[in-house]
């Protein structure tokens, strides 16, 4: 990056709004005000040497989907506007055979007709109700809830698809949400350059501003970052393994104790381990003298 600028307004005393540019380079800061003949600008040293600026640059996850996203979404708004319309009953008559109608609010639901004034049509009325939605457009609802899903890499993760799921281990969880993991690593390179860079901008601003005298120290510091599992380990299934591995006789008591993820030290277990296992050998030795002398009397 060889320099680095952003516009904004700024609402200044009096309540004037001036648009300011910011410019950043290795060496200089230069604050641009734009005035009416040209830019007011002020110089500043970069004391960090270093363009103190991590610009993340990504699309957006619904990239590629928004077409079916508002089509779904006119599909909910067209069918609330039915269901304001057309969910309640309504009558539909002839005009020239209504003898009475109620008036709003009477508890009478009798309506009385009249034959046509020629004789030539009988009396007729009937409500019209709106029927459920046609099964087409069920059938696109869920058509473009699941491409939706499947094109943006998300799981589809409901209460019914949890309710099934009475014990839901590390390996079962990872499976259910495979979908957001791809995605994640999808972005793993390019997150890994924007993680290289934030440690970079922090050791610049640690050694040339913050501190100058840890400047060595800084150049000479290297600061590495790997992306954490966000499942966990399924715990249960590693200790099964670990058991079975050490009674068939395939690993040592310390290897296990070192690859338990139950133990948080391990030096600290064998030390404890190792005075359990002095104080039993001297409580045997206790037990042996007391049958011996017990013995002889």
């Amino acid at each position: 990056m060889m320099c680095f600028a952003r516009g904004y307004n700024l609402q200044e005393v009096g309540g004037e709004i001036k648009y300011h540019v910011d410019i950043h380079t290795k060496n200089m800061i230069y604050h641009c005000k734009r005035a009416p003949m040209g830019w007011d600008i002020e110089e500043e040293v970069n004391l960090a040497k270093k363009i103190c600026v991590v610009l993340f640059e990504q699309e957006p996850e619904c990239a590629g989907v928004e077409p079916m996203m508002h089509r779904k979404e006119m599909m909910v708004s067209r069918r609330a506007d039915v269901n304001d319309r057309f969910s309640d009953p309504a009558l539909v008559a002839d005009a020239d055979i209504v003898n009475s109608l109620p008036e709003k609010g009477e508890d009478s639901k009798f309506f009385a007709l009249k034959p046509s004034l020629d004789g030539s049509k009988k009396p007729d009325m009937k409500y019209l109700t709106w029927d459920n939605a046609p099964e087409n457009q069920k059938q696109e609802a869920e058509e473009l809830d699941d491409k939706i899903h499947r094109f943006t890499f998300t799981p589809k993760i409901d209460f019914d698809t949890m309710k099934s799921l009475s014990q839901i281990s590390a390996k079962a969880l990872k499976q259910l949400m495979l979908l957001a993991v791809i995605k994640a690593d999808r972005h793993k390179e390019r997150h890994d350059e924007y993680a290289d860079r934030i440690a970079s901008v922090l050791i610049a601003i640690i050694g040339n501003v913050l501190d100058i005298s840890l400047r060595g120290e800084c150049d000479n510091l290297v600061v590495e970052h790997e992306f954490q599992e966000p499942f966990g380990e399924d715990i249960e299934a590693v200790l099964k393994n670990l058991i079975s591995t050490k009674n068939a006789g395939g690993m040592s008591d310390e290897t296990f104790i070192e690859m338990n993820p139950i133990i948080k030290d391990a030096n600290l277990e064998k030390e404890r381990l190792r005075a359990q296992h002095e104080q039993e050998l001297q409580e045997e030795k206790d037990r042996y003298k007391q049958d011996i002398f017990g013995s002889a009397e």
